[in-house]
């Protein structure tokens, strides 16, 4: 194609805004030059250290420590243990600006009243 791209519209070998994330291959030089320096008995030390720190009580270092030792804990599970069906939510018209009339409408649909209330104590 006349455009510098191929006929599937990928940039076209030559193509001279096809090269790529300069600021991507920077960080490569500076991930490889850091892979060079640190050796292995660097990270065991530092590794150690973390680890000691979590011992004494650093919540941060306990954190990473078990992050990488264990992975990341998935996001919780909550089970509610029910024995009645969720009652289903009642969507209130936003004209209704009166305190009375949203509470008649919650009690028109089977809406508990609210916590705290007179009529629902015991």
């Amino acid at each position: 194609m006349s455009n510098g791209q191929d006929e599937r519209g990928r940039f076209a070998t030559g193509n001279r805004l096809g090269k790529g994330n300069p600021l991507a291959r920077a960080m490569q030089r500076h991930r490889t030059a850091l892979a060079k320096a640190v050796e292995p008995e660097d990270i065991r030390r530092t590794w150690r250290a973390l680890v000691e720190k979590a011992a004494n009580g650093d919540v941060a270092a306990a954190r990473t420590v078990l992050e990488f030792a264990c992975g990341r804990p998935s996001q919780a599970v909550h089970l509610d243990v029910k024995t009645e069906a969720p009652k289903p939510y009642v969507f209130i018209e936003r004209s209704a600006k009166h305190p009375d009339s949203v509470r008649e409408r919650l009690e028109r649909n089977g809406m508990p009243d609210a916590p705290g209330d007179a009529a629902s104590s015991p």
